[in-house]
């Protein structure tokens, strides 16, 4: 099989890869007092850290206790034997994330991975880990393997006891998957093609829409970037009047959603108004099931292919990744 061709095979096994996850995921043995904890530290990269971002804004109004991503070299000071620290690297050989494995030590620590230095540090360490193996995700690419990381941590979580997900949602989830319209996707990628996409969500879709950018940045070769509602409202407007070609090279996609709160809306609503009144062209991907989980993964599935389908019409391979890949090698010297 092709390169071009896995990509699209992982995309198309999104269903399929977020069940395997769940259930390799319940497999997981967790020690006891790991859900007594005062903080939540979540360490990861690009790909990886995706999975934390989208669950942190998912379950943002009903977390307990504040969830720290740590994008870094280092954990913060506070991190202590309070802190539940889970570090994330979808190859086990994350630079950043295998530096911050000694500082782990000290704390609650379980690691989530497909294999590499990191599950070789959590069964030397005898630390609980997550050690996935991602049979749906025919590319091997961390960010087409998200519904290992997010899943594989929603089961963990859920496991510990620090949010609450009930069999019923996973499936109905993934009923909805099932149902994706493909051709939505391939004409958003049309409408795209050829701009730079500005990203916008916000509260349950703040993960998505970090993840949608990124998908476009490595997968499409294309230049994307993402805003959050409502702190964009308070300074990107003003950003929309020059340089005087935004027109041309602009355009926005906003991750909407029926459960917003009213407030959200109606600032989604007029920014897409005054967007448009800077002749800037908006566009909308609004999901369609009732639960904030089942729209943040419909959001994920909506920009997987999305990004696929850039990748096409920008004729580049989407599988490969050659500036990260030059950027680590001059890394090693």
């Amino acid at each position: 099989m092709k390169e071009q061709d896995k990509v699209l095979a992982s995309v198309l096994k999104i269903p399929e890869a977020c069940l395997d996850a769940w259930e390799q995921a319940k497999k997981v043995k967790i020690p006891k007092g790991y859900g007594k904890v005062d903080e939540i530290v979540c360490c990861g990269m690009g790909g990886s850290s995706l999975a934390a971002h989208f669950i942190k804004s998912l379950y943002f109004d009903i977390l307990d206790r504040p969830f720290e991503i740590v994008r870094a070299y280092h954990l913060p000071k506070y991190a202590d034997q309070k802190t539940l620290v889970i570090l994330l690297s979808y190859s086990g050989n994350t630079e950043e994330v295998l530096t911050c494995t000694q500082e782990a030590i000290k704390s609650k620590t379980i690691g989530v991975t497909s294999n590499g230095k990191l599950a070789q540090f959590l069964k030397e360490k005898n630390l609980p880990q997550f050690v996935f193996s991602p049979d749906q995700n025919p590319a091997g690419q961390p960010r087409l393997g998200l519904p290992y990381t997010i899943f594989g941590l929603l089961g963990i979580l859920q496991k510990i006891g620090l949010i609450k997900l009930e069999e019923q949602e996973i499936h109905q989830t993934l009923g909805a998957l099932k149902k994706f319209d493909k051709n939505s996707a391939e004409k958003t990628a049309q409408k795209l093609f050829g701009k730079i996409p500005i990203i916008i969500g916000a509260e349950h879709l703040e993960g998505s829409a970090h993840v949608f950018a990124n998908q476009i940045n490595e997968t499409s070769k294309n230049f994307s970037a993402y805003f959050i509602l409502p702190e964009l409202n308070h300074h990107l407007m003003e950003g929309l009047v020059k340089p005087p070609t935004n027109p041309k090279n602009l355009i926005f996609l906003f991750l909407n959603s029926d459960l917003y709160q009213e407030e959200i809306k109606k600032r989604a609503r007029l920014t897409m108004e005054v967007v448009e009144k800077n002749k800037i062209e908006c566009l909308e991907f609004n999901p369609q099931s009732g639960s904030k989980l089942t729209q943040a993964v419909e959001a994920l599935q909506f920009s997987s292919f999305v990004s696929y389908y850039l990748a096409k019409s920008n004729k580049v391979n989407p599988a490969q990744t050659p500036w990260v890949d030059y950027f680590k090698n001059q890394m090693a010297f």
